[in-house]
């Protein structure tokens, strides 16, 4: 085919300002779990409305007992708040028996993809009952239940456009009850150790979490690396003892300290250096003045050394930055 000739649909182009825009005040407010994760989420305290969080980590590293258990403060703390769990992986054996350990399974709202023989149709039709919060787990096994399911007629990659359209569509609020339904979207690490999902789903969400295993302590712990609406690159661990996660708050809170009292060392080192640099300009102005009127070649060897020296203090500056 001759790509000269293909003839692209015309499209309307709107630019807006944020007065164009109305959205009901429930967008604004946090779903809270009641517990410290809360302040870790977002800068409101909590998981906000309208939010794609893809939350990665390889198996066993507690993704889904951290989003389960969050799901289940989410519904205790809020009233009128409506939850759904998506299993793709799991069957209802298999939860019961996790349930033993994490006995918050046993009353959530959840959809078992692998009992439909159209699981696409199926997503479709629960989230546009619509729904505050909702868990995917995971994005990887419904693209392939979907892909792989006799009712399928396009590629994996459809398939995958599709998903992330059906996630934002229903985040920007499109389904029946109208709500801005917030989703925690489990991926998978690859043996590798790095992000088995395509760029896509990363490209359309709000925020990146991984939960991890500290190689010290073997502690797990929790950090993103993309958040639109709270801090990045801060660590927060946490222990699933007697079928309940809780938090480290205070080893939190030192970890912060400890950052803080790091910047203001690297602030005070900043500060010595351009000072330092300005000293030596100032010594700069005083000999050039005292050599003012002789000729080139009478310039002392100190004067010279020390131009030597703060020019190669600028060029080590500009290289470092």
């Amino acid at each position: 085919m001759n790509i000269k000739n293909i003839v692209m649909p015309k499209q309307k182009v709107k630019i807006v300002k944020l007065t164009d825009f109305s959205f009901p005040p429930e967008v604004f407010i946090p779903l809270k779990c009641g517990k410290f994760i809360d302040k870790f989420i977002s800068r409101k305290g909590g998981t906000m409305p309208g939010t794609i969080t893809v939350v990665v980590g390889e198996p066993g590293s507690g993704k889904t007992t951290l989003l389960i258990d969050k799901m289940c403060g989410v519904e205790t703390t809020n009233e009128n708040k409506d939850c759904l769990y998506i299993s793709s992986e799991m069957n209802p054996i298999d939860n019961m028996e996790l349930s033993e350990e994490l006995p918050q399974l046993m009353g959530l709202n959840t959809l078992y993809l692998s009992d439909y023989k159209n699981p696409k149709l199926a997503m479709e039709e629960a989230l546009d009952m619509g729904w505050d919060y909702v868990i995917l787990d995971s994005f990887a096994d419904t693209k392939d239940k979907v892909k792989d399911s006799d009712s399928c007629r396009i590629s994996a990659t459809a398939v995958e456009t599709w998903l992330i359209s059906l996630l934002v569509k229903n985040a920007k609020g499109k389904n029946k009850k109208k709500k801005y339904t917030a989703f925690d979207v489990i991926q998978h690490y690859t043996k590798g150790g790095t992000y088995a999902g395509s760029t896509k789903i990363k490209h359309n969400t709000t925020g990146m979490m991984f939960v991890l295993i500290d190689e010290q302590t073997n502690e797990r712990y929790i950090i993103y690396t993309k958040n639109r609406r709270g801090d990045v690159r801060k660590r927060l661990y946490m222990e699933l003892k007697d079928g309940e996660l809780t938090y480290n708050e205070r080893k939190y809170n030192d970890l912060e300290k400890a950052i803080k009292i790091q910047k203001e060392m690297d602030d005070y080192n900043i500060d010595s250096e351009d000072k330092l640099i300005d000293l030596l300009r100032v010594k700069k102005e005083e000999e050039t003045k005292e050599t003012l009127g002789k000729s080139e070649d009478t310039i002392d060897v100190d004067t010279i050394k020390l131009v030597n020296d703060i020019n190669q203090k600028e060029k080590m500056e500009n290289v470092g930055s």
